[in-house]
């Protein structure tokens, strides 16, 4: 019988990839130009050896499951002016199924896609690539619409 595998990471389009911590950890530095390494401060013990050892490169972001973008160390256009450009940024937190994609959607936005679409690109490429199906937490979802969409009528 043949071992079931499930990749750690997947493209979610615009040089934009979302995984878990191991992928830093058996990654860095080599394939990825950028990278967004979210923790949390009360559970040290599950972040990426670079955090861990406070050898990391790119951004650190403490940020915990499902709450409010404010709560962060950054704001959303903190993290939205890092991710611009079109380097390949990894994307990572323990699991990389909440707050992963919940970072990914404002990398993707703040690269040129549409809000509902780098949605549906992060759904979908989670669950192809990595047998996933992101948990969209309210807070952080309603947040990056809102500041989406605030960019959107900027704009015009």
């Amino acid at each position: 019988m043949e071992k079931y595998h499930v990749q750690k990471f997947c493209s979610v389009g615009h040089n934009v990839f979302v995984g878990d911590r191991t992928c830093c950890d058996n990654f860095h530095p080599d394939g990825f130009e950028k990278f967004i390494h979210i923790w949390r401060d009360d559970h040290p013990d599950n972040s990426c050896n670079a955090i861990q050892n406070n050898h990391y490169s790119g951004m650190e972001l403490q940020y915990h499951d499902g709450e409010s973008f404010t709560k962060a160390n950054k704001s959303i256009e903190h993290i939205a002016e890092f991710c611009r450009g079109n380097d390949r940024l990894l994307v990572h937190c323990a699991a990389g199924q909440t707050r992963s994609p919940a970072v990914a959607l404002i990398a993707k936005v703040a690269r040129g896609c549409d809000v509902y679409g780098a949605i549906a690109d992060i759904t979908r490429a989670c669950y192809d690539e990595r047998d996933i199906v992101p948990n969209w937490c309210l807070h952080p979802m309603r947040e990056t619409i809102w500041w989406a969409h605030g960019k959107e009528w900027r704009r015009e």
